[in-house]
């Protein structure tokens, strides 16, 4: 019985993605005589093919010691999990999602570009999935903070986390739509991953697993910040080499470059900013290397 009770909620909770995906498909089968739906079908899986293998692998990893200590009533062990999870998730996730925005076109174009697939469906494709990264930042935490009311088997606080964002999905689609044509499914799919992500958070932070301290607001800003100037970085050189090779040699450099120099850029800046997590990486890079 306890089983049926948690799975039933859980079950609505994780459908979230696909439900907004069958909703936001509804809309776009009355745009551009229906191919709007293989345009955002295309957006879709670029977009959780990218951020998707991450943020599941980082929620896969940490359920098991969230179980452990919601069972072991170790809430300060568990809110010290979480929130540097949710630190070190955001340092990776914030300039993964400027990089995919800033990367939007050269990336569509070199998938799915040519052949049936012309310059116009690489425009709209590329478009809509630049609003739809908007909302990875959103949908990294609703990953990670859904697995936390798992582990303390509370499925129905992300049981309604889960309907107010469908519902925040369709008054956006209805109102993005007629202004933003099928980029504004992209831009209502973030919206709603964000609501949900704000909708789980406002709980834990009342209840006392206090993720939004001082310290991680200042951290984040660091990020963000850092993030803004490679993205700003990334989209320049993409213009300034855009076209120099034809041909899909020329569209991989076009994708290799620009992102092999913001990786060095963010870095680089973070560095700059002396941010702990660099420490956690090289600790990471120590590891792996004594154990080959």
């Amino acid at each position: 019985r306890k089983v049926l009770k948690l799975m039933v909620p859980v079950l609505v909770s994780t459908w979230v993605q696909p439900i907004v995906l069958m909703i936001n498909s509804r809309y776009a089968s009355a745009l551009h005589e229906g191919s709007g739906v293989s345009v955002l079908n295309y957006s879709t899986t670029m977009y959780l093919t990218i951020s998707g293998v991450f943020v599941l692998s980082v929620t896969n990893v940490i359920f098991p010691k969230l179980s452990r200590q919601s069972v072991s009533d170790d809430m300060e062990g568990l809110t010290e999990t979480v929130k540097s999870t949710v630190h070190v998730s955001l340092f990776f996730i914030i300039p993964m999602m400027l990089g995919m925005m800033a990367l939007s076109h050269p990336i569509i174009d070199f998938i799915y570009g040519g052949g049936e697939f012309e310059a116009e469906d690489v425009n709209l494709t590329s478009r809509t999935m630049f609003f739809m990264c908007l909302g990875m930042v959103g949908y990294a935490l609703q990953n990670i903070l859904c697995r936390v009311y798992y582990a303390k088997q509370d499925g129905k606080t992300p049981l309604i986390a889960s309907v107010i964002s469908i519902a925040v999905n369709v008054v956006c689609c209805e109102v993005f739509v007629g202004w933003m044509d099928i980029s504004g499914l992209g831009l209502a799919s973030a919206v709603s991953s964000t609501v949900y992500a704000v909708a789980l958070a406002v709980p834990l932070q009342r209840a006392g697993t206090r993720i939004a301290t001082k310290k991680f607001c200042a951290d984040m800003l660091k990020i963000t910040v850092s993030a803004c100037i490679m993205a700003i970085a990334v989209y320049g050189l993409v213009q300034l080499i855009s076209g120099m090779i034809p041909g899909m040699i020329g569209k991989l450099i076009l994708l290799i470059v620009p992102t092999a120099a913001g990786v060095g850029i963010f870095f680089a800046l973070t560095a700059l900013l002396r941010m702990e997590e660099l420490n956690f990486i090289k600790d990471l890079f120590r590891k792996v290397l004594k154990r080959g």
